[in-house]
């Protein structure tokens, strides 16, 4: 017992100890000091003491705070921060607070050490760290959802309704009547076992060194019965016919029912078909010439039953003969496309057999009475079946009802020619794309079209909006680019076909062709100005210029190929140096290609001035003379055009 009360008086002793605080035996201060704290404090909360050294003789000059921690009761004493040294407030009493981590059930001890040079003095003090509490706290949580079998419930309450934020939250659903616990997570899925009950759910927020935040949300309920909802009703497809069974299409719902019961009515009145309590019916006699519906009821634990109800039948037909080879119509339909039926065969052999065809829903077809049928536009998307009567001599009339058909489909096209785009490949030359409508079988109504662009690196074309045409003219931002044409032929009756053409030729480059491997046109001042350019639009008239001050050159046509040769003597405005030469088309420029110019230089030969002016006068007049003969050279060449 001794032994126990000892290592429980254990750490407030060395407490008690700290707060008194011991000067060393080499310290010189005469007085006391003092180090004050609260006696708890709350995780997450900052922790201030105050020391008060004004009994210190001399004034310490200096302190530090060593904070440690210890476990209430006693146990390893761990260093967690420290502050300072520092400087004493001068009035005597200095305030420092610790802004670290604490931890529930310890103590945060502060041991202080004043200094005035050698001199040292040591006081200290203790605060029992207690669990926190959450500062904020939703007042109730917020539920959405209706409080219905099948219904699900959820919290919409967030974590970031607590300060500070929790560490976990817990949800708890529970029954008002006996508060049992029927659920957990933020969301509650109703099920049958809650139809009538009154609910809550209650969520704990928690973190470490904190109590436990508890809220509850208001009362739900009472549970009301869940709903179906109905995906598709019961349907009577074809006839019914006395001695004859026939099977109904059941209907279904969300969620699974668990039964579903049936009862046939007749149309008129709605009175029961007594015993026909199944999706299957064999019409009696006494059901002749009256129309039926099937009603169907969906029950489920926990949910409101749900009644619903089939289109109703054409009238029953009567018992007749026995048929030996069931009247039947092939499955698929098409279109344009003959349907044959298969002739039904009874006992006794039938005197007269007649048909009518209908298309669903039970619309007799104008004229459609023989053993077979040409589908036309209005079957389009409708199933077929044919009614046949059978008459025979002492023998009630049979009608029977054949099977539906598929869905009349559209006919296909059997011949689909691969369209064509012609075209020079030029700026301004226009694309024509045949689609060979007389090779389509059958011959389509109409065809449209959609251009696309591409390149060689983005072979995925571009649609050309509103481009809709049998042409297509290339602009120059196109030059590079290729085209190909998605044709879609009509015709009524008929699926629309859709095929691409062959890609067309690329828009060709614009260029200029020289006696340079440089692409530099050269020349001499009133030089011969000699180039071919290419990839311009046929039969088309641009400018020339010469630049950098323009100077006009005439103009030209291109030919049918969209090139031009280019052959005329510089102007005298030209001098020697680095030129441009430029290609407008209604002021804008389309091509240019670099010129040098160079100057025209004469040998020395030591003849006098005047001998030498005369010779450059005759050196001129040939010019002349050969330029004539050099124009008329030109304007004989098949390409060239001259410029004026």
């Amino acid at each position: 017992m001794l032994r126990r009360l000892m290592h429980a008086a254990l750490p407030l002793a060395v407490a008690a100890l700290v707060v008194a605080g011991t000067a060393p035996a080499a310290a010189a201060f005469d007085g006391s000091a003092s180090v004050s704290a609260p006696s708890t404090a709350t995780v997450g909360t900052n922790v201030r003491i105050t020391i008060d050294n004004s009994g210190l003789v001399p004034a310490p000059t200096s302190y530090t705070v060593l904070w440690q921690s210890q476990p209430v009761g006693g146990g390893t004493i761990t260093d967690l921060a420290a502050t300072g040294p520092a400087m004493p407030d001068p009035s005597g009493i200095t305030d420092v607070t610790f802004t670290g981590t604490t931890t529930v059930g310890t103590y945060l001890l502060a041991q202080v050490t004043l200094t005035n040079g050698a001199n040292t003095y040591v006081a200290g003090s203790q605060t029992v760290i207690q669990a926190g509490t959450f500062s904020t706290a939703p007042s109730a949580l917020a539920v959405s959802g209706t409080a219905r079998v099948g219904q699900t419930l959820s919290v919409t309450t967030t974590a970031s309704a607590w300060t500070p934020a929790p560490g976990a939250i817990t949800y708890a659903w529970h029954d008002v009547a006996d508060n049992s616990v029927i659920g957990t997570g933020s969301s509650y899925t109703l099920t049958a076992a809650d139809l009538g009950r009154t609910l809550y759910v209650q969520a704990a927020a928690t973190k470490d060194g904190y109590t436990t935040s508890e809220v509850a949300s208001s009362f739900i309920g009472a549970v009301g019965a869940g709903s179906f909802t109905l995906v598709s009703a019961p349907a009577v497809t074809g006839g019914l016919r006395v001695d004859e069974s026939f099977t109904a299409t059941a209907p279904s719902f969300t969620p699974t029912p668990s039964s579903i019961t049936y009862q046939w009515r007749h149309t008129s009145g709605g009175a029961a078909v007594p015993g026909a309590t199944s999706l299957s019916l064999t019409p009696t006699a006494d059901l002749v010439g009256e129309s039926l519906y099937l009603e169907a009821t969906a029950t489920l634990d926990g949910y409101q039953s749900y009644v619903t109800a089939s289109n109703t039948s054409g009238a029953v037909a009567q018992a007749a003969l026995t048929p030996v080879t069931a009247l039947a119509v092939p499955s698929g339909a098409t279109f344009g496309v003959p349907v044959t039926l298969t002739v039904p065969t009874f006992t006794p052999a039938a005197q007269s057999v007649t048909y009518q065809w209908y298309r669903t829903p039970d619309v007799a077809i104008d004229g459609a009475t023989g053993t077979s049928y040409t589908p036309t536009v209005d079957d389009v998307g409708s199933q077929l079946y044919v009614v046949a009567t059978a008459t025979a001599t002492g023998a009630q009339g049979y009608e029977s009802a054949s099977n539906l058909t598929g869905a009349v489909a559209l006919a296909s096209f059997t011949t689909a020619p691969v369209p064509a785009i012609s075209g020079l490949g030029l700026v301004g030359a226009a694309y024509t794309v045949d689609a060979e409508a007389g090779s389509w079988a059958p011959a389509p109504t109409s065809i449209t079209y959609r251009w696309f662009r591409a390149t060689p690196d983005q072979p995925v074309g571009t649609l050309l909006v509103g481009v809709t045409g049998t042409t297509y003219t290339p602009t120059e931002s196109e030059i590079g680019s290729y085209f190909y044409v998605e044709a879609t032929a009509h015709r009524t009756g008929y699926a629309d076909y859709v095929i691409g053409s062959r890609p067309s030729q690329s828009v060709g480059q614009r260029w200029v062709q020289t006696d340079t491997a440089d692409g530099t046109v050269t020349t001499s001042v009133r030089g011969q100005l000699h180039v071919t350019l290419h990839g311009l639009s046929p039969l088309t008239t641009y400018q020339l210029e010469i630049h950098s001050t323009p100077i006009s050159l005439g103009s030209f046509t291109t030919d049918a190929s969209g090139s031009a040769v280019i052959d005329l003597p510089l102007p005298d405005g030209v001098g020697a140096g680095h030129h441009t030469l430029v290609v407008l088309q209604n002021g804008t420029q389309v091509l240019s290609a670099p010129v040098t110019v160079t100057a025209a230089t004469l040998a020395s030969t030591g003849a006098e001035p005047g001998v030498l002016l005369a010779l450059a006068t005759s050196l001129l007049a040939l010019g002349a003379l050969a330029l004539q003969v050099a124009r008329r050279r030109t304007s004989a060449r098949p390409q060239a055009v001259r410029t004026r």
